[in-house]
This record gives structure tokens, C-alpha cells and sequence, in this order.
């Protein structure tokens, strides 16, 4: 919206904006069977808490800010755990330079997982931080890991700035921070209340926002003028 009204100069009356919609209970219905697959696959030491990235290994997302932070995290609670799925991308290597300095199996490396929603079910908190405000174009993880009932550890990116609201809903950290991101790691898993409080308010309004009935609702009334 931005982009075309600002910079472009296109009429707002010639913008219709219609988020993507999601089904909610593919995210949350997990077997447990499904969650015992997948924890033997990356968690068969039965560490504690388990991080969980879900990002390319582009600049622009910032994941050497989560990995500078769990190195700090890891020194007081040696048995963290650091899941980064989608692990792979154009700094690949620089990042395994990074998680060399990481202590033996305190992180795993996922490139892909079929079953990724319940991938995100094993996850104590998950951490997504971008390193703009309008890097993302969309970022739809934030929706799906809410939906999961994970508490999460943000940066306002994409749709995040539309939504998230810190403290409420989640814990916002600043652009390319990782002593924010570390503090932000320490709170949310100390603090059982605050999990709670986060994860139950990202429910409020989630499925009206974004749930696929009211984009299908929105896109009809739009077809149908």
C-alpha cells in the first residue's frame, strides 16, 4: 500500500488490500505422534528450551542476530537447543562460521521438514527478525507460529507492523540487535505468566484477520462490485 500510493502515486480509491487467509487448525491439531516423529528427528537428547528459526540464510533476515544471541543464551543454559529450519541460502557459509563458535549439538540445522507445523509444536519460543520494516513482503510465519500457540520474538516486519504490538502479543526486539534478542530469550522463558499472556492474546482476532473465510468473504464482496 505503501509502495503504490507514496512512491507510485496510484488513487487509494484504486487499492483494495485482502491479507492472505489461513485455515487455523492446521497449525494447532498436532497428534502426538507427529510430535514424537519429529522430536526424534532434531530433539532426541530431550534438550530444553528449544529456539526455532524459520528463514533463509539471506542478510535481509536476519537470523546471525538470533545466532549471536543463543551464544550468550547457551552460556547460562548449556541445554538449549537452537532449531533453524530452512537452512539454506546464499550465506550459508558464513552463517556455519557463526555456528561453529556454537557449542557441540546445541543446534540443528534443517533444510527442509515436510511436517513443518508440527516442526514449530516443538518449539518453547520462536524468534523472526528481519532487519527492516519493509523487508518483508508479506511474512505469513509470523500468523503460522501465533496460530501454533508458540510465543514469539520479533521483529516489525511485512504484516508484523500491522498486528503485532509488544508486550501484548509478543516480544519485539530492535533491528539487528542480538543483545535485545538475548534479553528478549531470557524473559520469555523465565517467565511462564508472560508465555501465556503472549500466546493467548495472539489468538484474540487472529482468525478474523487473517482465517481463510474472511478472505474468501472479502474477495466476494470485491467481485461481486
Amino acid at each position: 500500500t505503501n509502495v503504490l500510493s507514496k512512491i507510485e502515486h496510484v488513487p487509494v480509491t484504486k487499492i483494495v488490500k485482502i491479507h492472505h487467509g489461513f485455515d487455523m487448525s492446521i497449525f494447532a491439531n498436532i497428534g502426538e505422534e507427529r510430535l514424537r516423529v519429529v522430536r526424534e528427528k532434531y530433539n532426541y537428547v530431550n534438550r530444553y528450551p528449544i529456539f526455532g528459526v524459520i528463514s533463509r540464510y539471506d542478510e535481509w533476515k536476519g537470523v546471525e542476530y538470533t545466532i549471536q544471541a543463543f551464544k550468550e543464551y547457551v552460556k547460562d543454559e548449556p541445554d538449549a537447543l537452537l532449531i533453524l529450519a530452512n537452512a539454506n541460502g546464499i550465506r550459508k557459509k558464513y552463517m556455519h562460521q557463526m555456528l561453529s563458535e556454537l557449542p557441540e549439538d546445541s543446534y540443528r540445522e534443517v533444510v527442509y521438514e515436510d511436517d513443518v507445523f508440527a516442526l514449530i509444536n516443538t518449539f518453547n519460543a520462536f524468534i523472526h527478525v528481519p532487519i527492516d520494516e519493509e523487508i518483508e513482503a508479506f511474512g505469513q510465519v509470523y500468523i503460522e507460529v501465533m496460530a501454533a500457540s508458540v510465543p514469539i520474538i520479533c521483529t516489525l516486519s511485512g504484516i508484523a507492523s500491522e498486528f503485532i504490538k509488544n508486550e501484548y502479543n509478543a516480544l519485539v526486539v530492535n533491528y539487528k540487535d542480538s543483545d535485545s534478542v538475548h534479553k528478549a530469550m531470557n524473559r520469555i522463558i523465565s517467565n511462564q505468566a508472560l508465555r501465556e499472556l503472549l500466546t493467548a492474546n495472539a489468538h484474540i482476532n487472529l482468525k478474523k484477520q487473517f482465517g481463510i473465510e474472511h478472505m474468501i468473504n472479502l474477495l466476494d464482496k470485491l467481485y461481486s462490485k
